[in-house]
């Protein structure tokens, strides 16, 4: 199931983002990316790229912060982008959802792009009661590989240990 108005209102009022991520943070993943390249941060919460990448769109379906307020699924670019951030967003939901989530990302870059991604392994360990209310996919490095071959990406990836929330953490890029 995929209740995108009880997640708006989950990320909106009762969230709040974990510190020292490690590898997968905004601010090492900012390190790593062309200041020229057309950027795609898919749930960008506060946005914290925005004013470090002139070529930058985040959209988010619940932060005002955002370029564009609208979930992935509502989202039509523009443009084509050469990355895509995924740092926490596409986790909620089943299968079919997230595999639709994933299928569209793809679509809005570029053939030579990458991807970059923070995944919760399906664990509802926010420290907040309202995220039992969430449905968090239960991904895998294997799941995300499949989803690389299907669209012809390369990955690496590793699980993330910065805390006691372990997080996937895994680049793509597609030559």
């Amino acid at each position: 199931m995929h209740d995108q108005k009880k997640l708006n209102e989950y990320f909106s009022k009762h969230w709040t983002p974990a510190k020292n991520r490690g590898i997968s943070s905004y601010e090492v993943i900012a390190q790593k990316l062309d200041k020229q390249a057309y950027i795609l941060d898919v749930g960008c919460g506060s946005n914290p790229l925005r004013n470090s990448f002139p070529n930058l769109v985040g959209i988010d379906p619940a932060s005002d912060q955002a370029h564009i307020k609208c979930t992935i699924e509502e989202y039509q670019p523009d443009r084509l982008f050469d990355i895509a951030l995924c740092l926490g967003s596409i986790n909620f939901g089943n299968i079919d959802i997230i595999e639709s989530q994933v299928g569209k990302v793809v679509n809005c870059l570029r053939e030579n792009s990458k991807i970059y991604w923070r995944l919760n392994p399906g664990r509802q360990d926010h420290n907040n009661d309202q995220c039992r209310e969430i449905t968090f996919f239960p991904w895998t490095l294997e799941t995300l590989e499949h989803f690389a071959l299907k669209y012809n990406y390369i990955q690496l990836g590793q699980l993330e240990h910065h805390t006691t929330q372990p997080r996937y953490y895994a680049e793509w890029k597609r030559l």
